[in-house]
């Protein structure tokens, strides 16, 4: 398994401190995640028409058939309609997208909630395949492969230093289920290439990546996306909370790009009470739909608290905003992404699909949250993010002069047209920033760095808890950090020790946290993360003056 929100972290943690580059490949998959319901399939085909040899041509499908007909050279037909579809989209929003057949199974996987492959995460380090975890109960598990593995053959075909990509690695391992792959595995203990027969399976996709107890009063449950089984996974882990004496609740949202609207509206139902409004959708083609909380919530009346920042978005901006709408709990962070569209999915004859907005969606107050896309282009919506790290928090205050204003239940004001503004701010924090530091995180040295520690240690293996792993960690951090400036500098970094002893702290929690997953897998990983998070502080300090919080 490798999905896009994998992808994302392993190459930007800290996800609350990091810059990405939009570029318009990137930008496009980015777009696929930040969906928000699922579609009603409609055929469409274009057909060409009567003669090409008018003396005019008015359509798109004129256009075609003259080049088709008439260019110098022989064209694709499939490719010139590829490219007047999404020639179409892009005079219209950012989200309106084209995908196609061969894309939309992988595009649609992680809301579902599942795919079919062998049950591995990987990354790519010195092309080679690295197995970064093994999903339990997965086909992989049960032959016998372990994290550390090195894959260096699939069907017998070798992808060891054929600068393999991404790409090709999941059409080898992914397929149909019952269906077998052998792999050839590299195993550093053995020192020899070991074979495994695989037979393919459903592999399930979590979007709950954590859920543990803060203190003995406060819980808290990070969700990664809003897929088909999210609320499922969330009610059970809120119902484990509850039996451990949850009276105080964290849902993180950082990083999470949206989703299932439906998903995200049982979610909110199990935190408001009554009938009260979640979310609204309208467009001029389509009727004013309400969607209202309507059953008794697991966590109707507890002290609530919502982290976001500059990449929630959709379906993550929809809770956040419920929650602030009805002054229900107090959101924490940087302002959300701002993406306030509904998109529908239309089935092309080929199989394709166009994802085109239909609707926009309002918060219970009325606001629409969607930032401004029309006076630029598209090229400064994707890079608009980019724009907020330099001004900080400048700009928001800009726009939030110019902004409509809203009136949350208890009276507090808010903003439409630029996101979800959080209740308390965290800004960007950039005193421990370095070059140095910068260049570690730039060419993924920290986690190739901590792959290799569990030949070092191999008493990461065995680790039990936590407990046993901050132990070993205060034994070592020093040298274990130090540890990190020699693989650099192999690797051709030279060793800046200015560079590093100003950025140590990000330094030691980014290493802390990689090597904690290494050892007790993603629940300890975020829980690390989260020890001196500014984020999390906050969270936890409100809970003393929650009341008044939401009554400014």
């Amino acid at each position: 398994m490798y999905t896009f929100a994998r992808m994302i972290e392993e190459e930007n943690i800290p996800h609350t401190e990091h810059n990405k580059d939009y570029s318009k490949a990137g930008m496009k998959y980015l777009l696929y995640f930040l969906l928000l319901a699922s579609g009603v399939g409609i055929g469409i085909l274009l057909k060409p028409q009567g003669s090409i040899f008018r003396n005019s041509y008015t359509s798109t499908e004129d256009v075609i058939n003259l080049i088709k007909n008439a260019y110098v050279d022989t064209v694709s037909e499939s490719k010139l309609q590829k490219a007047a579809i999404e020639g179409l989209l892009q005079e219209l929003d950012p989200h309106s997208v084209y995908i196609p057949a061969e894309e939309l199974s992988a595009v649609e996987a992680p809301l579902n909630g599942n795919f079919e492959g062998i049950g591995v995460e990987f990354n790519i380090l010195d092309d080679t395949v690295m197995v970064v975890n093994v999903i339990n109960g997965g086909p992989s598990q049960q032959v016998g492969v372990f994290a550390d593995d090195r894959i260096v053959s699939v069907d017998g075909k070798n992808i060891a230093s054929i600068k393999i990509t991404n790409d090709i690695v999941m059409k080898s391992l992914k397929g149909p289920k019952d269906t077998k792959v052998k792999i050839g595995i590299f195993r550093r203990s053995t020192g020899k290439v070991i074979y495994f027969t695989i037979k393919r399976g459903k592999i399930p996709i979590y979007s709950v990546d954590a859920a543990y107890m803060v203190d003995k009063k406060t819980g808290y449950i990070k969700i990664n996306h809003f897929g088909a089984n999210t609320y499922e996974e969330f009610y059970d882990k809120l119902k484990e909370l509850e039996n451990e004496g949850l009276t105080n609740l964290i849902i993180d949202l950082r990083g999470n790009g949206g989703g299932y609207l439906d998903a995200v509206c049982r979610i909110a139902d199990e935190l408001l009470n009554d009938d009260k409004l979640i979310i609204y959708t309208k467009g001029v083609h389509q009727k004013r739909k309400d969607y209202r909380a309507h059953t008794k919530g697991l966590f109707e009346n507890g002290k609530l608290m919502v982290l976001i920042d500059d990449h929630s978005a959709s379906a993550s901006e929809i809770l956040a905003g419920a929650i602030q709408d009805w002054d229900r709990g107090v959101i924490i962070g940087r302002r959300s992404f701002g993406k306030g569209l509904v998109q529908e999915s239309l089935g092309l004859d080929d199989g394709s699909q166009v994802r085109l907005t239909i609707a926009r969606y309002y918060t219970p107050s009325g606001r629409c949250i969607q930032k401004n896309y029309a006076p630029n282009g598209h090229a400064d919506y994707e890079n608009e993010l980019y724009s907020r790290y330099k001004s900080d928090r400048v700009s928001d205050s800009i726009l939030m002069l110019k902004s409509h204003k809203f009136k949350t239940s208890k009276g507090r004001t808010v903003v439409d047209g630029m996101g979800i503004s959080p209740d308390i701010y965290i800004p960007v924090d950039t005193s421990k920033n370095s070059q140095y530091l910068s260049e570690l995180l730039q060419n993924g040295y920290m986690q190739q760095y901590v792959y290799q520690l569990t030949d070092a240690y191999p008493e990461l293996k065995n680790m039990k808890n936590k407990i046993d792993f901050d132990i070993w960690w205060s034994a070592r951090h020093q040298k274990v950090s130090e540890g990190l400036t020699q693989f650099a500098k192999g690797k051709g970094l030279e060793i800046n020790w200015a560079g590093f002893a100003k950025s140590i702290s990000i330094i030691e929690r980014q290493l802390k946290s990689y090597i904690a997953r290494r050892a007790l897998g993603e629940n300890e990983f975020i829980k690390t993360a989260n020890e001196n998070d500014p984020y999390m502080k906050k969270a936890l300090e409100s809970i003393t003056s929650y009341p008044q919080i939401l009554t400014q």
